[in-house]
């Protein structure tokens, strides 16, 4: 966590150099969003900032699009509408979503569906004044690859008139390489932002060799570019410094670990299985990642209406 003037502009250009385009500082905030940050005593910015942005507009009904465990949280117990309906593709995450404690809080119209955004008859006709997709971008690839370009158009569809989409997404790693090391090459793989690059790549390999569609990010400038697309006015576009704790780098490697049975070849596995063991041993040992973190790339939110 950045607490000081000059630590937050550090991390706000270590974050600028690792995002996939040089953001403006009208665009890029220095309130940080923490992924399981070390002390971190602060809300979800995100949330927080579209609980901003949505203050006046009307909240009867929400949609959140592509729903997930802090998504539904925030949505049923934060923002509390009169009724809400969370959208997932698969049972097994349905399951998972309707725990005890929140079907003791369902409220009768309050709903938990599976369904697939391709498919076009899904919600026919329903309406809400408050969409959230909540990185359902990145996610649409592994149930609906391909389908990003189309999304803002079929979500339009279940805006109310005066309503409001909100997108929260993470800008992908810059390709090329954009940050640049001031130390030896030799230390460049004990850095923080080289071992977040270095698991994120063993991620989507770990994916990739079981078969898997890996999660795909898409950049803030796509985004407002297929919002516009989709005949919606962006109303607002704000980026957010990601700061990376340990606990967040070791939930990445457990993803591995999660792979490690359906993936073939001894050799290959136990390859995968000692660079899973290296990661984790540079992760905790790694002075930069255990004490505040380490700034990697932007989460985004962008507000988006119908016009009048």
């Amino acid at each position: 966590m950045y607490t000081n003037e000059t630590c937050m502009n550090r991390c706000v250009a270590q974050a600028n150099a690792t995002a996939w385009s040089d953001l403006s500082p009208e665009i890029l905030q220095k309130a940080q969003s923490c992924h399981w940050c070390k002390d971190w005593s602060g809300g979800d910015t995100l949330f927080d900032h579209i609980m901003q942005l949505h203050e006046g507009h009307p909240v009867a009904s929400a949609l959140d699009a592509g729903t997930g465990a802090s998504s539904l949280h925030w949505v049923s117990q934060v923002l509390r509408p009169k009724q809400w309906t969370a959208v997932t593709a698969t049972e097994k995450m349905a399951e998972r979503m309707q725990s005890v404690k929140l079907r003791r809080n369902m409220r009768e119209g309050d709903e938990v569906l599976v369904g697939n955004w391709k498919n076009t008859t899904f919600l026919e006709g329903k309406k809400y004044d408050l969409v959230l997709a909540d990185y359902l971008v990145g996610a649409v690839e592994g149930h609906a690859p391909y389908f990003q370009e189309q999304l803002f158009t079929r979500l339009k569809e279940h805006m109310a008139k005066d309503g409001r989409l909100y997108v929260v997404g993470k800008d992908p790693t810059p390709h090329p390489r954009r940050y640049a090391y001031s130390d030896k090459p030799a230390f460049h793989i004990y850095h923080g932002i080289h071992q977040v690059e270095d698991i994120d790549n063993l991620v989507r390999a770990c994916i990739n060799h079981v078969n898997h569609r890996a999660y795909r990010e898409y950049p803030l400038e796509w985004v407002i570019e297929m919002a516009r697309r989709a005949g919606l006015k962006v109303e607002s576009q704000r980026a957010f410094p990601v700061i990376y704790g340990s606990k967040a780098l070791h939930q990445q490697l457990d993803v591995c670990e999660n792979k490690l049975s359906n993936i073939e070849g001894r050799h290959l596995l136990n390859g995968i299985t000692e660079r899973i063991a290296q990661l984790r041993q540079r992760v905790d040992e790694n002075p930069m990642i255990n004490t505040n973190g380490v700034c990697y790339g932007v989460d985004y939110v962008v507000a988006l209406s119908i016009p009048n």
